[in-house]
């Protein structure tokens, strides 16, 4: 994620607080709605991020919030764990398998900073947990108990609640802080597999009735439980066949032996509006709607196109499965914002991701044997993760075009030696915008160790840059007595810290093991200030010296000293937000004085990450981005 700038604050914090779509995966079809639109664009190619992951006998669904990614990994019916992995490096960062004794540990959802699994005996009486994604703890054990197979998932209410399908016929609503429940309703069930629900605004929608009874499909309020109304449609005695709904509050929802229907919800019940004969699908595909309101589902062994309105069939893909015997689709969908479709379609031996047009038409396919419940889940940055059989567990992201934005370090004088009691040595950094409009990034500069480590000497610090501009600082690096002797390499980078670096620039100095000189006691990196640090201008060239907001040190853990110049006195507003726009900490809220004050942020209790920490002084807005490493 880019560095929020003043220039672009009053947009991109709209954005961040106004519910714009958020590039997450938190349940089975991408929302409890469980379309498949996320907002994000996803990769136009097959280019590999990143693979691999603890071995399994098939794959698993993805779950994704900001920087993670969670699934199941079965490895039998018992010790199965859940596992972690950073969605842009692949670093596993734990498993959980404590206790899955005798049981699977089968992640249900991922929302609001928390991991929810079960734990998955099939005994219709499972407990759920909430884990902590840093480090894969238990947060609670729920009141409630759950009666669900292993392809269903939490449904999320607005303040991330969750919606289950409780033990004993029950319809329940579990705090997410607590684990408590919050309220639970009658639901008798036909069968495991029925459980599965759908939602839009403050209604859930699902299937109820006994195997010897119609099968109604029935809304329920929300924040209540009370069931609202019911529509009974015919078919088998069974239900497994899922439900989808629309970004229009259309739900779509099959029969098992019936009907494929459209049905509209008008406040004071349900109504048909359309329904069309389709070919047996399997027991647990999602519907997916694009971008121009067209439905996706299964056919048979194809994927059909079909008119929101009419539910005419538009386009029909090719056979996306090998039939056989008792063959059916089980079609997971994902949808970008420009339109295409991630299909996965959830296959043993014949696994494959495709990526089709609307119409459609393959774009390109990917093979995934053994995907079988690793259906395709959209995250951060257009990162597309799918999953199958063995160590399978494949993350593709299009490369971005990278900015014409240049740095380059000039060392003053040379070779440069510093002696055994330190000493300093200047260069002269410029960063140039190849670009004709602005541009923002962020710089930092680093030490490359004799011992092959590296330490950050500098940021990272976000800047803007108009079109076609240029800024050159003279710069003064202290080197420290303690600083062991060997060849050194300085170098200075922009980009998006740590990972995305879009030019690079360099120089060595050695540091000597015998000589004179005075003794230098640490590291430094000063002089002329760069826009955004503390005694310089804004991290916009424009914008006048009104306020320096500055982090040391960053990256942190779990502390930082936040720094600001006041050029008046004011009342001053310091918050931190998550990458979500949550408020995670009140820093500052009071009147003070103009001048040079401090404010530490404790991230004890969050998980790493990328956070934000916003000063506002007047009219006057400044955001830093703080980087949280546990």
């Amino acid at each position: 994620m880019k560095p929020i700038q003043f220039t672009l604050l009053s947009l991109a914090v709209m954005g961040l607080f106004t519910g714009s779509a958020r590039a997450d995966w938190p349940t089975v079809g991408g929302s409890s709605a469980r379309h498949g639109q996320t907002g994000v664009t996803g990769p136009s190619a097959p280019m590999l991020l990143w693979q691999g992951t603890v071995s399994a006998w098939f794959g698993g669904q993805c779950y994704i919030e900001n920087d993670k990614l969670v699934l199941m990994r079965f490895t039998g019916l018992t010790g199965t764990p859940a596992v972690c992995h950073d969605l842009n490096t692949g670093a596993q960062l734990w498993t959980f398998s404590s206790l899955a004794t005798n049981a699977r540990m089968l992640p249900i959802g991922f929302r609001d900073g928390q991991v929810y699994v079960v734990r998955f005996q099939e005994t219709q009486h499972d407990s759920v947990y909430a884990l902590n994604p840093a480090d894969g703890s238990v947060i609670w054990r729920a009141q409630t108990a759950v009666a669900q197979g292993i392809t269903a998932s939490a449904v999320f209410a607005s303040d991330g609640d969750l919606i289950l399908a409780g033990d004993n016929a029950r319809l329940v609503r579990v705090d997410r802080v607590t684990g408590q429940t919050v309220w639970s309703t009658n639901r008798p069930l036909p069968n495991t597999g029925a459980e599965k629900m759908a939602a839009f605004g403050n209604t859930v929608y699902g299937w109820k009735g006994y195997i010897n009874t119609p099968k109604e499909l029935t809304a329920w309020n929300m924040d209540t439980g009370a069931q609202l109304y019911s529509l009974a449609l015919p078919g088998d005695g069974d239900q497994e066949i899922p439900l989808s709904v629309g970004p229009d509050g259309t739900i779509y929802c099959r029969r098992d032996g019936g009907l494929f229907y459209a049905i509209e919800d008008h406040g004071a019940g349900l109504s048909l509006r359309w329904s069309r004969t389709l070919d047996a699908p399997g027991t647990y595909p999602n519907y997916a709607v694009g971008t121009d309101g067209s439905v996706y589902v299964p056919d048979g062994l194809q994927l059909v196109r079909l008119d929101p309105a009419t539910g005419n069939e538009l386009n029909r893909s090719m056979q996306l499965i090998n039939p056989g015997p008792a063959v059916s689709l089980n079609s997971r969908l994902a949808v970008g914002a420009d339109g295409t479709l991630y299909v996965g379609n959830c296959a043993s031996s014949d696994g494959c991701l495709y990526a089709m047009a609307p119409d459609l038409t393959i774009l390109w396919q990917e093979s995934i044997s053994g995907m079988v419940y690793g259906a395709p889940a959209l995250g951060s940055n257009g990162a597309l993760a799918v999953s199958g059989g063995g160590t399978t567990l494949k993350v593709f992201r299009t490369a971005a075009a990278t900015p014409e934005v240049t740095v380059s370090l000039a060392p003053v004088g040379g070779p440069i030696q510093i002696p055994p009691g330190g000493g300093s040595f200047q260069f002269n950094a410029t960063l140039a915008n190849g670009e004709t409009s602005p541009q923002s990034f962020e710089t930092w500069a680093q030490v490359n160790l004799p011992s092959g480590g590296s330490l950050l000497n500098l940021g990272p610090l976000a800047l803007t840059l108009p079109g076609s501009a240029n800024i050159t600082r003279l710069r003064t690096v202290t080197v420290p007595a303690a600083a062991p002797a060997g060849l050194y390499w300085y170098w200075a980078a922009v980009g998006d810290y740590p990972g995305a670096i879009w030019d690079s620039s360099g120089f060595s100095f050695t540091k000597l093991a015998t000589g004179n000189g005075p003794f230098v006691g640490d590291w430094a990196c000063t002089g002329e200030p760069f826009p955004g640090e503390v005694g310089g201008p804004g991290s916009v060239m424009a914008t006048p010296e009104e306020i320096a907001l500055n982090a040391s040190p960053n990256p942190f853990n779990p502390t930082t000293a936040l720094s600001y110049e006041l050029s008046a006195a004011g009342h001053v507003n310091l918050k931190v937000y998550d990458t979500a726009g949550r408020e995670v900490a009140i820093l500052v809220n009071s009147r003070q004085d103009a001048g040079y004050h401090n404010a530490t942020f404790d991230a004890s209790h969050l998980p790493s990450g990328t956070y934000f920490a916003r000063l506002t002084a007047g009219n006057f807005t400044q955001v830093q981005k703080l980087i949280l490493l546990k």
